[in-house]
Formats: C-alpha cells, sequence, structure tokens
C-alpha cells in the first residue's frame, strides 16, 4: 500500500499525532519519505481532484461542445470521472454512441466499402461503436482484410 498521499498532507491525523506526541517522544519518531517498493514509479499517478473553479471550467466547456475524452485529457482526469462530475452537477449529457438515422448511413458507408475507423471518426464515435451497431443490425461485416464473412 503507498502512503505517499497520506504523509504529504500535513492536516491528517497520523501527522498531528505525530506533532503533538512529538515532546513525549523526542526525535525517535519523525514524518519521512515513504519508502514505496515493487511500484513503478514513473506510471504512478496521484487521485487528482478538481477545485471547485476547475469544475465549473468542467462544466462550462461540455456544454460548450467539448466531449468526455477530451475534458479527461486536459484536466488529467478519467473520462469515466467526468461524466460522474457532470451528471453531479446536474448536467444533462449529449446523446452517446449513434442514432437510429446515423446507423443507417454508417451502414450504408460500411456496404460502400469504408472502414469502421473511418465511418467512427465521421460521426465522432469509437469504430468498436460502430461495429456493435452495425452488428445489431445485422449487417454482414468484413474480415479486417476486406473480405466478406
Amino acid at each position: 500500500m503507498v502512503l505517499r498521499e497520506a504523509l504529504s498532507k500535513q492536516n491528517t491525523p497520523f501527522v498531528k499525532l505525530l506533532s503533538l506526541s512529538k515532546d513525549r517522544l523526542g526525535d525517535r519518531i519523525s514524518p519521512a519519505s515513504p519508502q514505496v517498493s515493487g511500484v513503478d514509479l514513473q506510471n504512478y499517478r496521484m487521485h487528482r481532484r478538481l477545485s471547485p473553479t476547475e469544475q465549473a471550467q468542467l462544466v462550462e466547456q461540455y456544454q460548450g461542445g467539448k466531449n468526455t475524452y477530451e475534458l479527461a485529457r486536459q484536466f488529467r482526469i478519467h473520462r469515466v470521472t467526468v461524466s460522474r462530475m457532470l451528471k453531479h452537477a446536474g448536467v444533462e449529457m449529449r446523446n452517446q454512441g449513434l442514432s437510429a438515422e446515423q446507423i443507417d448511413a454508417a451502414a450504408d458507408l460500411y456496404e460502400e466499402g469504408n472502414s469502421l475507423a473511418k465511418i467512427g471518426e465521421h460521426f465522432g464515435v469509437d469504430h468498436g461503436t460502430v461495429w456493435r451497431q452495425l452488428r445489431k443490425r445485422g449487417v454482414k461485416m468484413r474480415d479486417t482484410h476486406g473480405r466478406q464473412r
């Protein structure tokens, strides 16, 4: 378990206890940098909390047209956290995925020979979303080399 965050904050109960006990314990106990082993420090990220100002900016930018993926990258948080914050703020989420009309158009584009990636790019969704929606519609899918299955 990594105690990095708990030891770095000076107002935690543990640090307060240490400061109160110092006069009785002398120099035997002192808060020090935690020794971390078995953790890849390059890829280690602390959980990031957004300030109220940042949360307001996130809501404003979402309502201005940015999607959850863009906001997640910008604020360095997970996209699910972005969605959760927006829902908590009472923001109505935009339609996610593809509408029935878009699925029809995607099926036409796919049958014309376009790739799932290009279709996804066209509609602003992931290629996997396109694939799932076309499969639900019963569209005959090509293999990865473009041949009919």
